[in-house]
């Protein structure tokens, strides 16, 4: 998705492929409220760097944040060797709300969702009292 820039920032590159892929696989969760979720980003950390990578793994459920870090922490070095993940440097010493990493997904998840998802892409349904 591109930024307020019109460019996209390569921290969100892998989340951005996740949100299109899982639209394309017709696998979107459609929440209580009507949000629809494709990868529910979350930020954790690695050798220095903040990657943001989905929390939503395209089967109907949000993981907890510990949950995403074990999930991932394995999966990074591959990616990163790949290419397929860019970090944010976790040097910030400012509040957690204004984090580089934050912003950056906070500015992505605006155009994630301008998007229109056609409703067919929706596959899961989240019940009101979950």
């Amino acid at each position: 998705m591109a930024q307020a820039n019109g460019a996209e920032h390569p921290a969100t590159k892998f989340i951005n492929q996740w949100h299109k892929d899982t639209i394309a696989q017709n696998k979107v969760l459609k929440r209580a409220d009507g949000r629809a979720t494709t990868v529910a980003a979350v930020g954790i950390p690695y050798q220095g760097s903040i990657y943001l990578v989905p929390g939503y793994l395209r089967d109907g459920k949000v993981l907890k944040e510990d949950e995403v870090y074990n999930y991932w922490v394995t999966k990074l070095p591959k990616l990163i060797k790949e290419g397929q993940i860019t970090g944010i440097e976790d040097n910030y010493k400012g509040p957690i709300e204004k984090h580089p990493a934050n912003v950056i997904a906070a500015e992505n998840h605006i155009f994630m969702e301008q998007e229109k998802i056609p409703d067919t892409a929706y596959k899961f349904f989240e019940e009101a009292n979950e």
